[in-house]
């Protein structure tokens, strides 16, 4: 298979709820996009405003999240926010009655308003709670936004953060071998390392990092199983307990050998997820798989069935 080129992909500017940089009136969003932090810990997070250079009169924002897994630590600031320079001489208040609710709700207002393409609105004091253990985002939903005459500012689009803890998130690593014509994935960092030291770039090349996944087993994850073929040389994944099942039951060792658990993924699409494709070579006996929507398309226009074929989503990784 020649070396495929992986692209970016564009996200569309249109989106209501996305992880995309700010660009117009109404747009709001909350940075750091990402933070690892632990179970437990307490962390900040800073909600902006793009009034489209109009006066921002009044603000009422919801903060969403699971409960379960991020609260509003309402000890810091004034019931878990704190005023910013731009906000100085607003009213800010919040409502921390509704935590337990999976939102939070915060509100200002301002006679004369100040406006811009980045208003920095308010800093909101967050903590995970004992129970974190893979990851949460936590999304602004907007009530009101006007300006200082109490007309409506357009909608924009709403930029959530994605709180990841770091014991469980792994990165998961891709190799391709242009000697036995297969890709092998690994969420194993000394593996890896192992793999760049003894192998040359035909027979394992580093192609860097494929995609984010758990390296235990979180809330609603299932395992991704690892098999190895001296036959085909080459691995073979899959998330389905059945199809694991019936390639242990139905193939030998030299065929196919179980190797365990390679890591963690999600079967079915959760919130803020992306697909993970998979591909099966009837020419070079071995399956592909990417998180990339533009390698997927990529290799099906350019190659047929009898090379590449699809076979559909495999599972799901955080974005």
């Amino acid at each position: 298979m020649k070396k495929i080129y992986i692209g970016i992909i564009c996200a569309s500017l249109m989106l209501i709820v996305s992880n995309i940089a700010q660009a117009a009136e109404g747009d709001v969003w909350i940075t750091p996009t990402t933070q690892e932090i632990g179970a437990n810990t307490n962390f900040d997070i800073d909600v902006h405003i793009n009034t489209g250079g109009k006066n921002l009169g009044a603000f009422n924002i919801y903060l969403d999240f699971d409960a379960d897994k991020v609260t509003i630590d309402t000890t810091q600031g004034s019931d878990g926010i704190s005023k910013t320079a731009t906000t100085t001489n607003y009213s800010v208040l919040a409502n921390p009655n509704d935590i337990s609710n999976n939102h939070y709700r915060f509100a200002g207002i301002h006679q004369e308003g100040i406006g811009g393409n980045d208003v920095h609105v308010v800093t909101i004091h967050a903590k995970t709670t004992a129970n974190f253990t893979d990851s949460v985002t936590i999304t602004p939903r907007i009530s009101e936004l006007s300006n200082e005459l109490g007309h409506a500012l357009n909608s924009g689009n709403m930029t959530y953060t994605t709180i990841i803890n770091p014991q469980t998130q792994g990165l998961l690593y891709r190799f391709w071998s242009k000697k036995n014509k297969s890709h092998f994935y690994t969420a194993n960092k000394e593996e890896k390392n192992y793999i760049i030291a003894h192998y040359d770039e035909y027979t394992w090349k580093y192609e860097g990092v494929a995609n984010d996944v758990f390296t235990t087993q979180v809330s609603n994850s299932t395992p991704v199983y690892r098999f190895w073929s001296k036959k085909n040389k080459g691995h073979f994944y899959t998330a389905s307990e059945e199809e694991k099942n019936y390639v242990i039951n139905h193939y030998d060792d030299y065929v196919w050998k179980y190797e365990g658990i390679a890591y963690y993924a999600y079967s079915t699409q959760q919130s803020n997820t992306k697909p993970v494709y998979r591909f099966w070579s009837k020419k070079n006996r071995h399956h592909f798989y990417t998180a990339s929507e533009d390698e997927k398309n990529y290799v099906i226009s350019h190659y047929d069935d009898y090379v590449w074929k699809y076979e559909g989503m495999a599972w799901y990784v955080m974005e």
